[in-house]
């Protein structure tokens, strides 16, 4: 029995997204990482002489954690863009509703179906 592929062959859209198509996981884990390491060496620098200042610098490195993910992950570009009174524009909500994303995307041309693997007829 032969195996068949479904193959794209339109391009993901450019226009819209802004900043939230370059933010994901792994900016999220980069930005916290680097904020927890930034919150801790300033815990440090604070509270060291203090009996229990290495627990509160860990404690601000958690929280420098939390907040560096959420802002690696895009969870504050709305509400930035908002107080700066800037709206979402049409082709960034589209992107964030997953317009033209992903396999379950419809598309005026219809996929290419490339067959592999042999055939059970025989040629003389």
């Amino acid at each position: 029995m032969a195996e068949s592929t479904i193959v794209r062959t339109e391009a993901a859209p450019t226009s819209g997204g802004g900043i939230m198509r370059r933010l994901n996981m792994w900016t999220g884990l980069a930005v916290g990482v680097v904020l927890a390491a930034v919150a801790y060496f300033v815990g440090n620098l604070v509270w060291g002489g203090n009996d229990q200042g290495e627990d509160q610098a860990v404690i601000a490195a958690e929280l420098g954690w939390v907040l560096g993910f959420l802002i690696g992950v895009g969870a504050f570009v709305a509400p930035v863009n908002w107080m700066r009174g800037r709206d979402m524009t049409h082709e960034d909500e589209m992107f964030l509703a997953g317009k033209d994303q992903g396999s379950a995307a419809t598309s005026a041309s219809p996929p290419t179906t490339r067959s592999s693997g042999s055939s059970t007829s025989s040629s003389p």
